[in-house]
């Protein structure tokens, strides 16, 4: 069985910085970072697939832990991407 980490609130801002600097780097686009609730009927994933161990390993740790890691998202319009935390965003 492989080994999963998941990201932890200690790992958050620098995790942000990290995921920001990619996209910027590969769109040649400057992108704002803030924290804010982002409405469920406008989010949508940017992947096509969950991975059902990482899925199951984020649902325990939710449910018996009260793991709460929010998830990275890019704005546009009316509608959010997401970036990072797919297995997190399919829990909520």
């Amino acid at each position: 069985m492989r080994k999963i980490d998941l990201l932890g609130w200690e790992d958050l801002p620098r995790h942000i910085e990290s995921v920001k600097r990619s996209f910027e780097n590969i769109y040649e686009v400057e992108l704002p970072v803030k924290s804010e609730r982002i409405p469920f009927e406008h989010l949508y994933p940017t992947e096509g697939f969950l991975e059902k161990d990482k899925l199951a390993l984020v649902l325990m740790k939710t449910v018996n832990e009260g793991y709460n890691v929010p998830i990275i998202a890019t704005k546009h319009g009316e509608d959010y991407f997401i970036l990072d935390g797919h297995h997190r965003s399919f829990i909520l």
